[in-house]
């Protein structure tokens, strides 16, 4: 796992957009999402055939506020991705 990235940014939900950058194939990967305080406020595994390099996924994460949220993407080895930490994501309804 490498990086995540919300887009758009901001989203308007429920599904969340995202790309992901991954070191290697993967059939599974985790999401997670936590509101400013750090809270996990929503959660989704993504089952699907992933490349190396940039890959879109959709995630669905009903009932969020607007706000800033941290997005952290886990592989199926529970790392999360390498670079910048969570990713910042804006909802705007």
């Amino acid at each position: 796992m490498e990086q995540v990235v919300p887009v758009p940014n901001p989203q308007s939900g429920p599904w969340l957009g995202l790309e992901v950058r991954l070191l290697g194939r993967t059939q599974s990967l985790r999401i997670v999402v936590y509101d400013e305080a750090f809270v996990k406020v929503a959660e989704g595994v993504v089952q699907s055939e992933c490349r190396q390099g940039w890959n879109p996924l959709k995630v669905y994460a009903p009932g969020l506020d607007n706000g800033l949220y941290y997005v952290l993407c886990l592989g199926p080895d529970g790392l999360a991705q390498r670079q910048g930490g969570p990713a910042k994501l804006w909802m705007a309804r």
